[in-house]
């Protein structure tokens, strides 16, 4: 079983991703910022296989918990997650090597097939 682990101010999306992915059978781990999330990340680096970071947080914006994430275990699989437009979101991901992003608001189904491929894309170039 994978473990992803979630990033986001928002107390709403956190427990939304949380409730879907353990549903999609994912062990999930949760921190309300960036500072509390990079702490998790620090003790937990190698059970993680997936951060997804929310994009605009207060303390800690998403590219900034990304870059310290990748300089902690570069292997992990990191996600941006934003309610921006998506060509914005599109070329934070490219800029800091993000491996993909989910743009809100988004379906269960959609949270699933975006996952899945984001998982699949990685497997594919570290072979």
């Amino acid at each position: 079983m994978k473990t992803i682990l979630i990033i986001d101010d928002q107390v709403m999306i956190r427990d939304l991703l949380k409730r879907a992915l353990t549903k999609l059978n994912y062990t999930v781990l949760s921190a309300e910022d960036g500072t509390s999330g990079l702490a998790i990340f620090e003790s937990r680096s190698q059970e993680i296989d997936m951060v997804i970071v929310d994009m605009l947080m207060p303390d800690m914006n998403g590219t900034e918990v990304v870059d310290h994430i990748e300089k902690i275990n570069a292997n992990v699989v990191t996600v941006l997650s934003s309610g921006q437009c998506e060509c914005e979101i599109q070329a934070a991901v490219t800029t800091i090597g993000a491996n993909g992003y989910l743009l809100k608001p988004f379906r269960v189904s959609q949270l699933s097939e975006k996952i899945e491929a984001i998982f699949s894309a990685v497997e594919l170039t570290s072979s």
